[in-house]
């Protein structure tokens, strides 16, 4: 789905710190084409339709931090 939706997944997986909490690192060309992206899958019908309510319920919190990262570093994080 993510890809559909042209969304770039670098990794995802258990936190390090705490096997209770999980990550996913996704990479976007420009901020704005995240929101393009983000809007296009968040706003979809088959997320809202399927995963918005069961995936929501399981999700206490969470953080989003937006960083610059080159095509190197990118693929660096993905091996």
């Amino acid at each position: 789905m993510l890809r559909r939706h042209e969304v770039s997944v670098v990794r995802f997986g258990p936190s390090q710190l705490d096997q209770d909490q999980y990550f996913l690192m996704r990479a976007f060309p420009s901020v704005e084409r995240r929101a393009e992206q983000l809007s296009g899958f968040y706003g979809s019908e088959e997320w809202r339709e399927r995963f918005d309510e069961p995936v929501g319920g399981l999700i206490e919190s969470y953080h989003t931090i937006v960083l610059p990262a080159s095509t190197e570093l990118i693929a660096a994080a993905s091996g």
